[in-house]
């Protein structure tokens, strides 16, 4: 199951795009289609609840940029802790248990994903 993932899938509302994101959206991707015309967007969006959408020209870079900011808010806004983790947080947990000191921490699964797994 990858209910975890988001696809953005850009020119989605016909054709390849279209395919592409009803196929990850049955594997259990989340999915956000773009496209510049509404009307197909909005009919693929109410075959499958997996599917979302945004009328975007990604071939206009301000647009483009707007787009995936727009996603990124919406995935911090799943999260248990709003918000993305840093680089920073997650090399700490790295350099943590790269220590000697940590050689007893064998086998272990740890999560380092703002609360993600259990939202």
């Amino acid at each position: 199951m990858t209910a975890d993932k988001v696809a953005l899938v850009t020119g989605g509302g016909t054709g390849i795009g279209r395919a592409t994101a009803l196929q990850l959206a049955d594997q259990g991707w989340r999915v956000v289609v773009t496209g510049r015309r509404e009307a197909p967007l909005a009919e693929l969006a109410a075959e499958n609840a997996a599917i979302g959408y945004r009328v975007a020209d990604v071939a206009d870079h301000a647009q483009a940029q707007r787009l995936v900011e727009e996603v990124k808010a919406a995935e911090a806004a799943a999260l248990p802790l709003k918000r993305r983790g840093t680089a920073d947080e997650v090399a700490r947990w790295i350099v943590a248990l790269a220590d000697p000191a940590s050689s007893w921490v064998t086998g272990q699964v740890i999560a380092i994903d703002g609360g993600m797994a259990i939202a």
